[in-house]
């Protein structure tokens, strides 16, 4: 109840969050001002996504764990 969610597989094809996401997971322009506005701090993503490259390198983000199917990356905390 405490975590928000930004999209999810249930998601309805047909609402705005749903090319939000796309723009987000395909690096369209404007993927890192989604991320900000919806305050994501962490995500579970196919280990091949292209995403996941970008976090760590653009946005600096941690990869938290790693298997053959999927990455758990996490924005870094500001001490």
């Amino acid at each position: 109840p405490g975590q928000k969610v930004f999209a999810d597989s249930m998601a309805d094809v047909t609402c705005g969050m749903t090319r939000e996401y796309d723009t987000v997971i395909t690096l369209s322009p404007g993927w890192q001002d989604i991320l900000k506005r919806y305050e994501a701090t962490w995500a579970i993503l196919p280990v091949d996504s292209i995403l996941v490259d970008a976090l760590q390198s653009e946005l600096g983000w941690t990869i938290l764990h790693s298997d053959s199917t999927a990455a758990i990356v996490a924005k870094q905390r500001v001490p």
